[in-house]
């Protein structure tokens, strides 16, 4: 998803597999039992998420509901206050050093690898490469949308309205501060927040031996980091200043490779056309034939259709008088009457009875 991150020029889809990159980082580490640290980097994502998010939409907004990044540029002259935002929001989602990411998505990292097995160094290696996507498609937005030439004709753009960068400040205050406040409470040692609601076994407790990597593998993630900033940059100053390159560079070599990519894997192609015949399906074997077919037959619209071709029948033997209609009906009132007078009657004569009964008894 980091992958496919780097290769889309929608802003909020950039956003949103960035989303789906940290969410595979959540399983990554529930996959070896460390089910407070997922929780904890899932609350931390979630301040520096809203806050990316936030920020594209005031950049969306005043770009005329304009999402392409290739049409932004120059931003930074018109939205410095968002600029500043998203720069947080980014440096947070990255894991840059004492912002709120850096305490949950550094601490996944060295626990998939003090593990006792060869297989962490395989785990450990694709995370951090992950972490340089990270990287290199959040730096991939600040350069498309605030460092690049501008390619804006209407210079009206302007920040939102107040409640917007309220919400962007707020946001940011937390994408810098929650890590730190909030690290000990959520993953410190002897601390029963979660009130025993998860088990780790003891041989897959490892949080101690964390603490004592060698600095070469705990600064890892940061040297990838960098190196994952310089690769976004020359990847926009590739796209700025020799174009003929990039472009014969995919074209010729790489196009496939990157379609599969910006497309996503084409996982959104596969499952509209699984949902589809799913969908055919489910309408031919279970609406026509179940609900419209079965159902509607021998339920109310079936009864309505079978009343209504008798009603039909009926029609031709009984002759339609009006004088025959209203003896019909006075004769029906009679009947009902008659009925009634007799009721009143029984249940008169019983009442009567009852009452000489119970003189009778008194006396």
């Amino acid at each position: 998803m980091s992958l496919v991150a780097v290769c889309q020029y929608d802003i909020k889809k950039v956003i949103a597999y960035s989303t789906c990159s940290q969410l595979g980082y959540m399983f990554f580490s529930c996959g070896y039992s460390q089910y407070n640290v997922a929780l904890f980097h899932l609350y931390n994502h979630a301040f520096s998420k809203a806050l990316l998010f936030l920020g594209a939409g005031s950049i969306i907004h005043a770009c005329f509901d304009e999402q392409d990044m290739r049409y932004y540029g120059g931003l930074l002259n018109f939205m410095p206050f968002t600029y500043i935002c998203m720069l947080i929001g980014s440096l947070a989602i990255m894991g840059f050093p004492f912002l709120t990411g850096f305490y949950s998505k550094d601490l996944i990292l060295e626990l998939s690898l003090s593990r006792y097995i060869i297989d962490a160094y395989f785990i450990y290696f694709p995370a951090v490469l992950a972490a340089m996507n990270t990287t290199i498609y959040s730096w991939r937005i600040l350069f498309f949308v605030f460092y690049r030439s501008t390619n804006i004709n209407n210079f009206s753009i302007n920040e939102q309205n107040i409640y917007m960068c309220c919400s962007l400040f707020f946001s940011s205050f937390f994408s810098i501060f929650i890590g730190y406040i909030s690290s000990e409470i959520m993953i410190g040692f002897g601390i029963y927040m979660y009130n025993f609601s998860y088990f780790i076994l003891p041989w897959n407790f490892n949080s101690f031996e964390s603490e004592f990597l060698s600095s070469f593998y705990k600064n890892l993630p940061l040297l990838i980091s960098f190196c994952g900033f310089f690769l976004g940059q020359s990847f926009v100053f590739i796209i700025d200043h020799k174009k003929f390159l990039i472009n014969s560079f995919f074209v010729l070599y790489l196009n496939k490779f990157f379609s599969i990519f910006y497309h996503g894997f084409f996982l959104n192609i596969i499952y509209n056309y699984l949902f589809l015949v799913l969908y055919k399906s489910s309408y031919t074997l279970i609406t026509k034939s179940l609900d419209k077919g079965s159902l509607e037959f021998f339920g109310p619209y079936g009864l309505y259709k079978l009343f209504l071709n008798l009603s039909y029948k009926f029609r031709f033997f009984i002759p339609s008088s009006i004088i025959l209609n209203l003896f019909l009906i006075f004769l029906f009132i009679a009947i009902i009457f008659w009925f009634l007078f007799h009721c009143f009657i029984n249940i008169s004569f019983c009442v009567l009875i009852s009452i000489i009964f119970f003189f009778e008894l008194k006396l």
